[in-house]
Order: C-alpha cells, then structure tokens, then sequence
C-alpha cells in the first residue's frame, strides 16, 4: 500500500507533468493505486466480517453465534452432576486434551465453582508438573476428555485436536 506522501507526489505530478509522457505515466499510476486502494478497502471489510461474525461450540454441544453465552443451562446442570459423579477427589485419571500428551496422568483434587464458561472444568494435580492444581476443561462438544482407563491413541488424538 503506497503511503499518502507517494500518492500526494503523483496527483502533483499528474497536475503539472515535466513532459506530456509524465502526465499520461502519473494519471494512470494513480488510477492503479486508487482501484487498488477500493479492492483493498472492500478485501478488509469482507475480512472484518468473517472475523467478528464468531461461532463456537459450547461444551453441551450447542453451536452459538457471536459472542453471547449458551441458554443451554438444563444440558450444563446435568453435565455438572455427571462429572461430580464420575469423578470423585483422589482419583487417578486420564487427561486428553490439545495441550497435553495423550493421556496425560493425573489426581483430582477439586472441583471448579462455576461462574459462566468454566462449568465443565475440574481441579487436578498432573504428575508431570511440580506445581499445584490446574483447573482444566473435561467436557467439550466433542465429549469426555478425562477418563478412569487409558484410551486407545486414536481416541486420545480425536479428542486433543482443538
């Protein structure tokens, strides 16, 4: 993208040619640059849209547009209830998701206190880290991503890729 100093250049230049080839050189730069500046413009607002125009997957499975939270708050409660259920503080679990090593071992050590986005999160002491807890997502739309039994790696690979 040309800068306003290069375009003032060649509108002085197109006003006020050296020769006459000058002129017809600077006129049809500037008609380049102009055509080029309204594509670009039109390119950045196509991507403006797409970008901002956000869709994303709640854990229960609800597909969301824009940037609201998900009225599925029946779906949530339940999987709530299940992962109190499922897993209990002290158990030995399996942890699959795309920041960490297919089954990644790990301790329950609590539970997360909802509040909005993180109700399907849990609290765990992985044994591969020094430091304490992590709370962690172990539900998503695509499932369960904490589990008592290793899985089989093609498994764990679904599950892991964001």
């Amino acid at each position: 993208m040309p800068s306003a100093r290069t375009i003032r250049a060649l509108e002085a230049l197109a006003a006020r040619p050296g020769t006459a080839h000058e002129g017809v050189v600077a006129r049809k730069k500037l008609a380049e640059l102009r055509k080029k500046e309204i594509r670009t413009d039109i390119e950045h607002r196509v991507r403006f849209e797409i970008h901002t125009t956000h869709v994303w997957h709640c854990p229960c499975g609800q597909v969301i547009l824009g940037t609201g939270n998900c009225p599925n708050h029946s779906a949530h409660e339940r999987i709530r209830e299940e992962i109190k259920h499922r897993f209990k503080k002290g158990d030995k679990v399996f942890y699959n998701y795309w920041a960490y090593s297919a089954n990644c071992t790990a301790t329950i050590t609590g539970y997360v206190k909802p509040d909005g986005t993180n109700w399907a999160w849990i609290k765990v002491k992985f044994d591969h880290l020094k430091s304490g807890y992590r709370a962690i997502p172990i539900h998503s739309s695509k499932g369960w991503h904490l589990s008592h039994e290793p899985l089989p790696l093609w498994e764990a690979y679904t599950l892991a890729k964001p």
